[in-house]
């Protein structure tokens, strides 16, 4: 049922595809059954007597999950775009809906409304889930009250970058439809309390958070609330880097191991008073408000489906089956929220109990090893081979030491919730003593952040591996799906012949299963995990990328040959943090674990403002760029923007090379050569940019940087005597009026022109006469701002242009 209803909504996502052609293709599915069971009929007609009505049956009921499958997940993607595409940007509308959490930030809060009412201009839509921010102003509303106010539509932003987070899709994966701003002289109106249960859930959340707060540090109280209460908010950034380098971050988010810990505490605790049932259903009960209470997400979902099917199994006197219940539990959520499936926090909750159910106890019966550590070890490993490369397909990187730290630290997180909740408890009544008990939690939290400084301090903690390509994720996949089946094959034979054979048999069986044959089986399951290793750490690139990243009004661009890698500029006018939201996601999202050179072509800021953090990020205790270029200029020219890039460079003890005009860089397959500046002219600094040639020893592949030089830095170039066409131009200056003049373009004469420009940017860029010029010459046009990322990707044939939008 649950792979029915993944192939329906995969089909609606995938395609878009008319209910009536689903229902044909069901119709030759079901053909296609009658037709192998007519063939069996006439091999042996008394099996078709007895199974033929079973296939058409099973047959029947798939096809019908999968057309239940595939219509819910186009009506609901339906209802989220409703939004999109009823309202205009901007728009301001009524809206009016149930707060079920909000988020306090620095500038505002977050509420999130369910089954919320928004009425505009041309549209009402109703009954879906919306985000309301309100801008420095806090409404008194709390979760479980009705809120009615109005409010302009905020839409959603794509990603417009390899790696940028794209904030529409994870939105719409938690079901959420659209964002809303409120003005502060819009008039609000709270209507009155509605939810009883959520409302006073919300009030001991929040004096939990109060009791947090006053019983221990900063720094630890953002953690407890997070283990806790699911809010992460206060959680120190260095904190969650930390955890997610070390490969523990799941310890930050309510999840099965928290929802066990506390479930099975609080059950435990009612049996020493209660029966067996009254103790069942108030556990449950009680579980069912924290998860309210904590705002319930998909790993919080599932793990209170999971934990409310083993309470069931207790109190009626039946085995629990994990995998029957985590099959319930997926059913339930992708049915409630169809585009959860594709949501990394579901993949990575569910992917993490398969990795127990189908590897780590087959593997246990498989390979006979009776140790605890060893057992745990390979309990976390199994789980991470399910779970790598789905955090290398969202998060770009792994930790290599994950299996190792998390057998260390799991078996101390029992005593660090029971000392947050005793800690809760005690302390509503003395700040004192409530103080006193957590400490004893605190100081575990301590030893996590020294276990995982010290594994992080070793070789090769973590590894950046890009984004997989479909053709690995297929290989890597296909290859362990056929590692379970022979493992699930080979175990089942050997539970028949244990049981169907006689005693005889059964002594051959087991002397057959000596010494030597177990080691066989332990290292062909080390080969098998090293192959899946090798698999996923493979990150084979073939040919040179220069991909001119959308950094909105500035400049970045990647060059990547063969592990050498060059980055050109990397600022912002127009975008905060360019280097934490964009630059380094691209570089991670594209495999790259160093930037070789890392290139300034001039020290206006909208070029260099993310240099900084660049220089300062350290991957593997080293620095992240080796080496930084700067023009060779003359010192009356020097500003401090271009002394303070040097000075930052000596800070972190990278090697600084000054590049004038004749100088060449030599790498594999790549040559730099430096047209332009000459260090005894005085011009303007975007006329004395640094100017290169970018050479692909491969192909014939030329191209021209230009940085932000203008006509007069141009004059000067084709004055000392630069004749070489180019493949593709860096137009310069964002593609200005001032730029790109008619005389340097005929000398050029560019195949393709490209140009990095901020969206509705203030300076009108890129130019109607720059781009008129462009034209004249016939070159292809490619802008940031309209394409987002632009790829140039150059083999021995020739080379190819591809954009990120479209």
């Amino acid at each position: 049922m649950a792979a029915a209803l993944i192939i329906g909504e995969s089909v609606g996502r995938l395609t878009e595809a008319k209910m009536g052609l689903i229902i044909i293709a069901e119709i030759c599915i079901i053909a296609t059954g009658l037709l192998v069971a007519f063939v069996i009929n006439r091999i042996n007609r008394h099996f078709l007597r007895r199974k033929v009505r079973l296939i058409v049956l099973y047959m029947g009921i798939v096809c019908l999950i999968v057309n239940m499958g595939f219509a819910k997940y186009r009506n609901y993607n339906d209802k989220l775009h409703s939004l999109e595409n009823g309202l205009r940007a901007h728009e301001r509308v009524r809206v009016c809906g149930k707060i079920t959490k909000s988020e306090e930030k620095s500038t505002g809060i977050y509420y999130y409304l369910e089954n919320a009412y928004v009425s505009g201009k041309n549209n009402q839509i109703s009954n879906v889930n919306i985000i309301l921010y309100v801008k420095d102003e806090k409404i008194e509303g709390i979760t479980g009250e009705m809120i009615d106010t109005y409010a302009k539509y905020d839409s959603y932003k794509s990603a417009r970058n390899k790696g940028g987070f794209n904030e529409r899709k994870y939105y719409y994966e938690l079901g959420i439809a659209g964002r809303f701003i409120k003005e502060n002289d819009d008039e609000t109106f709270i209507i009155s309390k509605r939810d009883i249960v959520s409302t006073g859930l919300y009030r001991l959340k929040c004096h939990c958070i109060n009791i947090l707060d006053k019983i221990t540090s900063a720094k630890y109280s953002g953690i407890y609330k997070g283990i806790l209460l699911g809010d992460k908010s206060d959680i120190e950034s260095d904190t969650r880097s930390l955890y997610k380098m070390a490969g523990i971050s799941h310890l930050l988010a309510i999840s099965g191991l928290h929802i066990s810990l506390i479930g099975y505490f609080v059950y435990r605790t009612l049996r020493k008073i209660m029966s067996l049932y009254p103790s069942g259903i108030f556990t449950f009960t009680i579980i069912l408000c924290y998860g309210n209470m904590i705002g319930e997400n998909i790993s919080a979902k599932r793990a209170i489906i999971m934990f409310g099917v083993s309470l069931l199994a207790k109190l009626i006197g039946r085995t629990y089956d994990i995998l029957s219940a985590l099959t319930l539990a997926f059913i339930v959520i992708i049915y409630t929220n169809p585009l959860a499936i594709f949501n990394s926090g579901m993949l990575l909750s569910f992917g993490a109990i398969l990795g127990i159910i189908l590897l780590h106890t087959p593997l246990m019966r498989f390979i006979k090893i009776n140790n605890k550590l060893i057992s745990s070890f390979l309990a976390s490993e199994m789980i991470n081979t399910i779970i790598r490369p789905i955090s290398a397909y969202f998060y770009y990187e792994i930790s290599m030491y994950s299996s190792v730290i998390n057998i260390i630290i799991i078996p101390f997180m029992g005593i660090i919730v029971v000392c947050g909740i005793l800690g809760i408890i005690i302390g509503s009544v003395s700040v004192h003593l409530g103080s006193s008990v957590i400490w004893i939690g605190c100081r575990v939290l301590q030893f996590y952040d020294f276990v995982c400084r010290l594994f992080l301090k070793m070789p090769y903690a973590t590894r950046i591996v890009g984004i997989p390509g479909n053709l690995r994720l297929v290989i890597y996949f296909g290859l362990l799906i056929i590692a379970v089946i022979i493992l699930h094959i080979y175990l089942n034979r050997n539970d028949e012949i244990y049981n169907n054979d006689n005693e005889c048999n059964i002594v051959n069986c087991g002397e057959i299963d000596t010494f030597k044959v177990r080691n066989i089986k332990r290292i062909s399951v080390c080969m098998v995990l090293i192959l899946l290793n090798v698999i996923l750490l493979s990150n084979n690139v073939k040919g040179v990328r220069i991909n001119m990243l959308d950094v909105g009004q500035g400049d970045s661009i990647c060059i990547n040959n063969a592990g050498n890698t060059l980055l050109v500029d990397a600022g912002s006018s127009s975008e905060k943090d360019i280097t934490k939201y964009t630059i380094l996601p691209f570089l991670k999202a594209s495999g790259i674990e160093c930037v070789d050179y890392l290139i300034m072509t001039h020290s206006d800021m909208d070029h260099i403002n993310g240099m900084n953090d660049l220089m300062e990020y350290k991957y593997n205790g080293r620095n992240y760029v080796k080496n930084i270029i700067v023009p060779k200029i003359n010192e009356t020219v020097v500003d401090k923007n271009y002394r303070n890039i040097i000075s930052k460079a000596e800070k972190e003890k990278i090697n600084v090379i000054y590049l004038g005009k004749g100088d060449i860089i030599q790498m594999k397959g790549l040559q730099i050569r430096c047209l332009w500046p000459e260090d005894d002219r005085k011009l303007d600094k975007n006329d004395l940019s640094l100017t290169f040639y970018l050479s692909v020893s491969e192909s014939d592949f030329r191209m021209l940087f230009t940085g932000d030089l203008g006509m007069e830095g141009e004059k000067m170039l084709i004055k000392s005597g630069i004749s070489d066409k180019v493949n593709v131009l860096k137009t310069g200056h964002h593609g200005s009026n001032n730029s790109s003049s008619a005389e340097f373009l005929k000398v050029l004469l560019p195949e393709v022109s490209i140009i990095s420009c901020g969206v509705n940017n203030r300076y009108g860029h890129p130019g109607q006469d720059a781009l008129k010029r462009l034209k004249n010459i016939a070159s292809d046009i490619y802008v940031t701002k309209d394409t987002g990322e632009i790829d140039i990707h150059v083999n021995e044939r020739g080379f190819k242009v591809e954009t990120f939008l479209h």
